[in-house]
């Protein structure tokens, strides 16, 4: 669910760089 906050923080902003947020914290959650 911690993915979910995070994502949905930089959507509502509607920034760009939160794409990036989204793959490392994909990748850290693949990794992990």
């Amino acid at each position: 669910m911690g993915l979910t906050e995070p994502v949905a923080a930089p959507l509502q902003t509607g920034e760009n760089p939160p794409a990036k947020v989204t793959e490392g914290a994909e990748i850290g959650t693949v990794k992990a």
